[in-house]
């Protein structure tokens, strides 16, 4: 068994565009899964 968080993000497309918005979630999947 391991560790499990489910994460859920909410944007407005009026203020960011997909792809900004991908980059953030991107870059907090990496420093979640290199957590020391």
């Amino acid at each position: 068994m391991r560790p499990l968080a489910y994460v859920s993000f909410t944007f407005d497309h009026r203020i960011l565009d997909g792809k900004t918005a991908d980059d953030f979630v991107s870059s907090i999947k990496q420093v979640i899964e290199n957590w020391q």
